[in-house]
């Protein structure tokens, strides 16, 4: 038995303003919540989506204590911490709405499944994605109100980087190169 997820990269990416740094990878942006699509490759078993527990780990060492390791089930949208719901399901392919708090950490994530299996649980890790702050977000506390400001802090290319002391400060282009 295997499960594989589908991370409708290329819809996710545009949804999050992210495609123009790849459409291959999900990079999704805090306090918006993104589809994924779960496979089962079994001919004798179903996915009991009421049962199964997901997991998303950041950093070297992922903790609960420290936020870097949560765990969730599907039931509805929680704004306020990671959740998710069923969109649909058939049995053996599931398609779920996924979402991550306005606070959530920021950084490269892996997704995992733990599914029951008799008394225990089985892991199933389905790929790594990323987590993007999210000026859009009223809630995140990098929210920008005015969209000419997303549009010149977030979504330019080039810029003036400042260097220098406090008595001389100077400013220099740059070529931030983000969607490289």
């Amino acid at each position: 038995m295997s499960l594989t997820a589908d991370f409708h990269c290329e819809k996710n990416n545009q949804e999050h303003r992210t495609d123009e740094i790849t459409s291959k990878k999900l990079i999704v942006r805090r306090g918006q919540p993104f589809q994924i699509a779960l496979q089962l490759h079994s001919n004798d078993h179903l996915i009991d989506h009421n049962n199964i527990v997901f997991t998303v780990e950041t950093g070297p060492k992922p903790s609960e204590a420290s936020g870097s390791k949560v765990l969730f089930k599907l039931s509805s949208i929680y704004p306020k911490q990671w959740s998710g719901q069923v969109v649909s399901s058939t049995g053996t392919r599931l398609v779920l709405t996924l979402y991550s708090p306005a606070n959530a950490k920021i950084g490269r994530y892996n997704l995992n499944v733990l599914s029951p299996s008799g008394h225990q649980y089985t892991l199933f890790s389905l790929g790594e994605f990323i987590l993007l702050f999210n000026p859009w977000c009223p809630e995140d506390e990098v929210f920008l109100g005015s969209e000419e400001h997303r549009q010149e802090y977030v979504m330019n290319e080039d810029g003036i980087i400042y260097n220098g002391e406090s008595r001389q400060i100077e400013g220099r282009p740059w070529f931030f190169g983000q969607f490289e």
